[in-house]
């Protein structure tokens, strides 16, 4: 699957100081929407140069991508994902590819950072999540002052309610789901022991 050529948005699982970072703000329901850093490709930059742009946009960090030893294909976020053969076109493979063969494709990879992560342009705020975090914002009713009372790690550009639910967008979702599927996938990224390019 040619993916580079056909991947229209790009983002990332990007660890920072062994925590993941994610993005924080209001959806259009009105809950605080947690979602992947990342976006669409502009011109014709690759999909890894938009890739490191969005984030220095988003976060202000310089990423380093981390060549995942399997990738996962879905067609839609809620299915089943399937592993798929790779091909040796690419030289940095992504750990989850969404879409089909014949319409658009969205890629996420997984990345490091060791600059600390600042909110930055259209970005309100920024979770640090360790694992715990992820599985807890996933499964429970909780907002960013339960959060922070469990120890949770936030920065903020913007002011946001603090007495709002904590929406899981897809990704931290499939971060999860990706975790008890592959819980020694995640341990290898999580101690860096991922090849990094």
């Amino acid at each position: 699957m040619n993916f580079n050529k056909k991947a229209i948005t790009a983002g990332a699982f990007v660890l920072y100081d062994y925590l993941f970072i994610f993005m924080v703000g209001p959806n259009k329901e009105g809950d605080l929407g947690v979602v992947r850093f990342g976006g669409h490709r502009e011109n014709d930059e690759t999909i890894i140069e938009c890739l490191k742009r969005e984030l220095k946009e988003e976060a202000s960090i310089t990423i380093t991508l981390a060549n995942s030893p399997v990738t996962y294909h879905i067609e839609e976020w809620d299915e089943e994902p399937k592993l798929i053969e790779r091909d040796l076109e690419e030289d940095i493979y992504p750990i989850i590819i969404k879409g089909t063969q014949n319409g658009p494709l969205s890629v996420t990879y997984f990345a490091y950072s060791q600059e600390e992560p600042k909110p930055y342009f259209e970005t309100h705020g920024i979770l640090l999540l360790k694992l715990k975090d992820v599985e807890l914002i996933c499964k429970e009713l909780i907002t960013i002052d339960d959060f922070l009372k469990s120890e949770g790690k936030a920065l903020f550009q913007k002011e946001l309610r603090r007495d709002v639910i904590l929406k899981p967008g897809v990704h931290l979702k499939w971060l999860s789901t990706l975790y008890k599927k592959n819980p020694d996938l995640i341990e290898s990224f999580m101690t860096k022991s991922l090849e990094q390019v």
